[in-house]
């Protein structure tokens, strides 16, 4: 087995700074270790399919039910889900969405997100 040659020790003297390792930039910022509550990827398509029974029980037109599941699925599991209930919020507002469904939608949203 060969063995490592290194340059001798020399006394008193102390060697310049290490070099960075290629990841040690990144976990020092503080943005890099934010950490955002986001919707579960793995369990897209359990929350799907539970929006679809709540909004075919709501006052929601017929006609949004996919837009609306995959918008918010879009947006809390990309952006963040905080990203997602500002923009039901929206939807809210502008009469699309009834203030009980929301309610109810949040609650599933809360259920199927977790810290990444």
């Amino acid at each position: 087995m060969a063995r490592r040659l290194r340059a001798p020790r020399i006394p008193g003297v102390t060697q310049g700074p290490r070099a960075p390792k290629h990841n040690q930039a990144n976990r020092q910022s503080r943005e890099s270790r934010q950490r955002e509550r986001m919707l579960d990827q793995s369990k897209a398509n359990y929350f799907k399919y539970e929006l679809q029974d709540i909004l075919k029980t709501s006052a929601v037109a017929p006609e949004l039910h996919n837009s609306l599941i995959q918008t918010l699925w879009a947006k809390g599991s990309r952006d963040s889900a905080q990203e997602a209930r500002i923009w039901l919020n929206e939807k809210v507002k502008e009469g699309a969405v009834p203030a009980d469904t929301q309610q109810v939608i949040l609650r599933v949203m809360e259920r199927y997100s977790t810290w990444r």
